[in-house]
């Protein structure tokens, strides 16, 4: 699995193309932001009708592979607001 890559505006991208797949949610108006949530800090869009929250998951790779802490997985979920 490759790493989503650190980049702020590669990864808000890639956010907004899997919410848009999973959820048929439109993010590119919304502006995210960073909230506490239970579960860990999260990057927060809210849309219209829904907010969704969207953690990344590290992995610290071997010195060489990918560099240190890039994000290697998305756990998003929606709250109806």
């Amino acid at each position: 699995m490759l790493p989503i890559p650190g980049d702020d505006t590669i990864l808000v991208g890639t956010i907004s193309d899997l919410t848009q797949r999973a959820f048929k949610t439109n993010l590119s108006k919304a502006t995210p932001r960073v909230e506490s949530t239970p579960q860990g800090n999260a990057i927060v869009f809210t849309a219209p009708r829904y907010t969704h929250y969207v953690l990344t998951t590290k992995h610290e790779t071997q010195e060489g592979a990918y560099g240190p802490g890039e994000p290697h997985r998305l756990l998003v979920w929606r709250k109806r607001r």
